[in-house]
């Protein structure tokens, strides 16, 4: 795991290694073990290292035996061996045992095609110097980060966007589209950024510049085709074997590695399948909380030590105060360059600190409620096409005591749910969604107080955009298969997951830890989207298929909990310990003089906030655009 920077120019100007290495400085946190750099008269290539495999060669960047081939790259390759094996057979010669210098040899004997050979999380340029070509990627799912800058005079690349606006020839901008999705979505929409002209390198795409022009092309996509004529039997066979080989896959490494544990299924089913074969070494595991969590019997630090108990892990809690969480508010913005994620971002950054004494790489969760369906709007959605098929609203109005009845007679689909009024009023809103805006699944603010929230100035600039537009043109009518279901889901893959990612790359890198995403192993998802829709959802039960997989590796009461975020009492530190320190944020004299935001309006949302009406998402959208801006535009040191 490392980082990587560089610079093309195509305007005749030698690159420079010092900027380089100015860029390479400030994600420094991203590889404390080592640094190099390549130059020639149109590229300039920088790395930062952290040691993983092959501790003692490895440096990069690295070349082919003739110097021709040129690679910097971050990331973690699976299948590296086999595919060693594979290319020495072609008579490749290898000077390393790394996965590096196996993309460089697999690079020199398909081109660009090396991408589909490759198992694992990547972000890599690729530098051949005889053709004075530049061929970048991104792994499939988007766990490894990259981003890029382009113009008539150079490419400017970097793992992260505080490397690439290092250059003064970028001026730190806003890209205003980005606040209308962060305000609606809580992350920008598709390949753009907070900073103008900055983009971010889609997921499976991978980005060729040669002869004077740049090019992005797409080599990989998820496809639902459930595969007919399988029985329950065999899908849960196949899914036990694909989690065992990805689980398995990932803990390759030469340095100690441990795991997330929340106590929910997917961290669980990562350390039961990982604590297999360890000839009775204990895995080491950690979980994040507060002291008042303690108390709460569905809280991930009581879940997590049944789990760790089960399966004998040496585990290790984390608890935070409200001042631990306050203080790190800024610098959470920073190592994330854009706003938002602060309540995921904050504990996962902690439980990242303190593994990092104990481990280099941690493997979490993240992508199993996308692949394997874990989110309760699935379950909404999975009615609509057909569970509950009445005619028109009448007959559903009228059905609706009964259906309350009918859950009651199920207890053990009521564990998966807030209440039984709560649901009947969600399969009222999905029977008859509301047009598009149907899409939106984890809405934020609503259009409405978008405009109310927003100055008219501003709302000038970037009228006519719709960000939920946007995902149903980009995602929802794109081809790729399934059912009404499978699309939700793909929007998840695709917009959440994505940004899910993104919040626990930069706070592991943060710490110099690797984090490692078993359920995003490209095979395991690939697998996953072949099962049927009928089989991930049984009635009100979500991911059916992964919990039967999982049946005989986990108590009962971890395979039957409900769902449950991975959050802090935020909401309530922001009503008492952090009240003022939240206040000052946002109602400061930089904060007013900006002109961004209707005052009144964030005053509206505040107080509704400090009387018990739960606000704490659209807050932090708030806090940390505000700090966004004060770090990356203003320009205001935060550490």
């Amino acid at each position: 795991m490392c980082g990587i920077a560089g610079i093309l120019r195509i305007d005749g100007m030698n690159p420079s290694t010092e900027l380089v290495k100015k860029m390479c400085d400030t994600i420094s946190h991203r590889g404390p073990d080592g640094e190099g750099f390549y130059n020639d008269s149109m590229i300039a290539l920088g790395h930062r290292r952290l040691k993983i495999i092959d501790m003692v060669t490895g440096k990069q960047p690295m070349s082919n035996e003739d110097g021709t081939i040129w690679i910097t790259y971050n990331g973690e390759i699976y299948n590296y061996n086999e595919l060693r094996t594979q290319l020495l057979q072609k008579g490749h010669r290898f000077e390393t045992n790394t996965d590096t210098e196996v993309i460089i040899h697999l690079y020199e004997e398909v081109g660009e095609e090396c991408v589909h050979s490759l198992r694992g999380m990547f972000a890599f340029v690729i530098w051949d110097k005889n053709q004075r070509k530049l061929f970048a990627a991104r792994d499939r799912l988007g766990i490894k980060p990259f981003y890029y800058y382009y113009d008539e005079k150079q490419l400017i690349f970097a793992s992260e966007i505080k490397a690439v606006i290092v250059s003064e020839d970028i001026k730190p901008e806003l890209n205003k589209e980005a606040v209308i999705d962060h305000l609606r979505c809580k992350y920008p929409i598709g390949t753009k950024t907070f900073f103008k002209n900055i983009l971010s390198l889609a997921p499976g795409w991978s980005l060729t510049w040669e002869k004077g022009k740049c090019s992005i092309r797409e080599y990989w996509d998820i496809c639902f085709n459930p595969t007919p004529n399988k029985s329950e039997k065999e899908y849960i066979e196949e899914l036990q074997y694909h989690l065992q080989d990805a689980i398995t896959s990932h803990l390759v490494s030469d340095v100690p590695v441990g795991a997330f544990l929340s106590g929910g299924l997917d961290t669980s089913a990562i350390v039961a399948f990982g604590s297999e074969g360890r000839n009775g070494e204990p895995m080491r595991t950690f979980c994040c909380g507060s002291n008042e969590w303690e108390k709460e019997d569905n809280s991930d630090i009581v879940y997590a030590r049944r789990v760790a108990d089960f399966l004998k892990s040496q585990h290790y809690e984390i608890l935070l105060s409200p001042q631990e969480y306050g203080d790190f508010i800024p610098k959470a913005i920073w190592h994330l360059d854009e706003p938002g994620g602060g309540d995921t971002a904050i504990p996962g950054y902690f439980v990242a600190k303190y593994a990092r004494k104990n481990v280099t790489v941690l493997l979490s969760g993240e992508g199993g409620d996308e692949i394997f369906g874990g989110y309760r709007h699935y379950i909404q959605r999975f009615m609509e096409t057909g569970l509950f098929p009445f005619s028109n609203r009448k007959d559903f109005i009228k059905a609706r005591v009964s259906i309350i009845k009918l859950i009651s007679w199920f207890p053990e689909y009521l564990k998966l749910l807030d209440s039984r009024e709560r649901f009947s009023q969600s399969i009222l809103s999905s029977f008859f969604p509301k047009g598009i805006d149907s899409l939106l699944i984890r809405p934020n603010f609503d259009e409405k107080t978008v405009y109310e929230l927003l100055n008219k100035d501003f709302l000038e600039e970037v009228k006519g955009y719709n960000p939920v537009i946007e995902i149903y043109e980009k995602y929802f009518k794109k081809d790729t298969g399934g059912c009404f279901v499978d699309k939700i889901q793909y929007i998840d893959i695709k917009t959440y997951l994505y940004r899910i990612l993104h919040i626990y790359d930069r706070m592991c890198m943060a710490v110099s830890l690797e984090n490692r995403v078993p359920f995003l192993d490209y095979k395991l998802v690939e697998f996953a989207s072949s099962i049927p829709c009928e089989m991930r959802f049984k009635g009100l039960i979500s991911k059916y298929l992964l919990r039967k997989a999982l049946a005989e590796k986990l108590p009962s009461e971890v395979i039957n909990r409900k769902k449950a975020g991975f959050s802090l009492p935020a909401g309530k530190w922001f009503r008492n310990e952090l009240k003022d320190n939240i206040y000052q944020i946002l109602f400061g004299s930089r904060a007013i003089n900006r002109g961004i935001f209707n005052r009144k309006m964030v005053q509206k949302v505040w107080d509704e906030h400090q009387k018990g009406i739960e606000h704490t998402q659209k807050l932090w959208s708030l806090i940390s655009f505000e700090l966004w801006y004060q770090i990356f535009i203003d320009g205001k040191q935060t550490i």
